[in-house]
């Protein structure tokens, strides 16, 4: 059972001028009946989370912004959590994120631009007096920049992509029951850069669109001895407005009937 009580507001102080607060308490009731092993537990994880925010309308047209917030989430997901590790308390994480939004004139588009900051606390690593231990004190972070934007190149074709450069690595982690140090390493499946570019023609109630989807090299395991290769996939989508309530789509996945892929299990396991 998950159950959450939030506030929020926004807060204009002066013409230029926005402050955006808000905070969130979160509370989970976990039970388990392992109808194998006979394990079962019941457990509560609750944490607090808070963000803030301001942005500054440099023009009509553009604004700058910087915001902060935190974060939590469980060592493992809900609904694998086992015994063994239910006792963990909720990992804690904060990001930091700074940027610029403009809109092009005449409605030709808008763009963004962010740099960003992100880390995570208490992440499950070994115990450096007995590495066979599990225990929580492992950190992790990630910076990096992402690129956003829109371009109505006509009345009836529009573009929209967007790319991306993370640096993430691991600051404390101990693996394995001999306690390797990770520290400095990327960590599994998450690639430096990302894009997206699509490019929409619509005539009528009719609209068509291609778009490109690209993810670069991952490592497939923490000790990054093992490299998934990057992709380019390429979708297609046909839409008909049938009436101003109802559209119906067909989605084309992977045009190019690639073989790929996208998430590593283990070292020698992928999807």
């Amino acid at each position: 059972t998950l159950q959450a009580l939030y506030a929020e507001d926004a807060w204009q102080f002066a013409n230029q001028w926005l402050l955006m607060a808000g905070i969130r308490h979160d509370v989970a009731d976990v039970s388990r009946d392992e109808l194998v092993s006979g394990t079962d537990f019941d457990t509560t994880l609750r944490g607090n989370a808070w963000r803030l925010g301001l942005t500054y309308q440099l023009t009509p047209a553009t604004s700058l912004y910087a915001q902060a917030s935190t974060g939590h989430d469980p060592v493992t997901s809900i609904i694998t959590m086992n015994l063994r590790n239910s006792n963990f308390t909720l990992t804690k994480g904060k990001q930091v994120e700074t940027g610029i939004k403009q809109s092009l004139g005449n409605g030709l588009g808008e763009w963004t631009a962010a740099l960003f900051r992100i880390d995570k606390d208490d992440i499950i690593t070994r115990d450096p007096d007995r590495p066979a231990l599990s225990v929580q004190g492992g950190k992790q972070s990630s910076k990096g920049i992402e690129l956003t934007g829109l371009i109505h190149a006509s009345k009836a074709l529009r573009f929209e992509g967007n790319i991306a450069y993370v640096d993430a690595k691991f600051d404390r982690l101990l693996e394995g029951s001999k306690g390797v140090d990770r520290a400095g390493n990327r960590p599994s499946n998450v690639p430096r850069m990302t894009a997206n570019l699509w490019g929409h023609y619509r005539t009528g109630p009719w609209q068509a669109s291609l778009g490109m989807r690209y993810v670069g090299d991952r490592f497939g395991d923490n000790a990054n001895t093992v490299r998934m290769p990057s992709y380019v996939v390429t979708d297609a989508v046909l839409s008909w407005d049938m009436n101003p309530r109802t559209t119906l789509r067909l989605v084309g996945r992977n045009l190019t009937n690639r073989l790929y892929a996208t998430y590593a299990y283990s070292g020698n396991q992928w999807l």
